[in-house]
């Protein structure tokens, strides 16, 4: 996820962008708060341009993780 221009930018559900727990609550907490949230493709030279002008305040990525020390 990024924060470019005072906006939430996270990428669509996909296969490889699942639709996690985590990521659902950021999303939900982000428009509770009235944070504009855009879902949708970004590249890597917006990332880019983002970070040389400044706009680019925030990048973070949310996920769930499972440890099973079981099968170790």
């Amino acid at each position: 996820m990024f924060v470019i221009d005072g906006k939430l930018i996270t990428p669509n559900l996909t296969s490889a962008i699942l639709d996690g727990v985590t990521r659902d609550s950021i999303l939900t907490l982000a428009r509770d708060m009235n944070f504009p949230v855009e879902e949708r493709r970004i590249s890597v030279k917006e990332v880019e341009a983002g970070f040389k002008s400044g706009k680019l305040t925030e990048a973070f990525g949310t996920g769930t993780a499972a440890w099973l020390p079981q099968l170790l």
